[in-house]
């Protein structure tokens, strides 16, 4: 969560052109978490355990992982964007 304000503050901050790369790193390590964390939940409940919450609570893993995601991509499109528009004509990214 730090890591995320601290990129987002940063990306806000960072004139005349936005700096996502900050914040594209913070949203592949909740992606990676989220992704970590449904795998885990799954494999439990393929094991034979539950979950203190139910089916409920990995519908809602899943869904916070698949919005990490989301915004990964996202995030890494402006980081391309941003390095296109600042770089000369013709020039390699």
């Amino acid at each position: 969560m730090v890591l995320l304000l601290f990129g987002a503050l940063h990306s806000l901050r960072a004139r005349p052109r936005p700096a996502p790369g900050m914040l594209c790193g913070a949203y592949g390590w909740t992606a990676a978490n989220g992704w970590r964390a449904t795998f885990d939940r799954s494999s439990h409940l393929a094991d034979g355990g539950t979950l203190d919450y139910g089916r409920a609570e990995l519908s809602v893993v899943a869904c916070a992982t698949v919005l990490a995601i989301g915004c990964f991509v996202l995030s890494i499109y402006l980081v391309i964007k941003s390095a296109s528009e600042g770089s000369p004509a013709g020039a390699p990214l």
